[in-house]
C-alpha cells in the first residue's frame, strides 16, 4: 500500500513529495497515524482522502433507494 502512494506522489508531485513521504513512513515505522499529529497537515490529509473518495461516496445515496 505504502509503495503505491509513494509512486502517485513521485507522478503527481515530483520526487521531492516521494522522499518526504518515504521518510515520514520511515521515521514513523509505517504508522499513517503521523499524518494527523499536527492539526493543519491533518486536516489537509483529510480533505485530501474525501476528494479521493468522493466520486465512490456521491453515488452511495443512489444506490440504497
Amino acid at each position: 500500500m505504502h509503495a503505491i502512494l509513494a509512486l502517485m506522489l513521485a507522478i503527481m508531485l515530483g520526487d521531492n513529495a516521494e522522499s518526504a513521504y518515504c521518510q515520514e513512513i520511515l521515521m514513523s515505522l509505517g504508522e499513517v497515524g503521523i499524518f494527523w499529529t499536527n492539526s493543519l497537515v491533518g486536516t489537509m490529509s483529510t480533505l485530501a482522502l474525501a476528494l479521493l473518495f468522493w466520486p465512490l461516496l456521491k453515488g452511495v445515496p443512489r444506490r440504497l433507494r
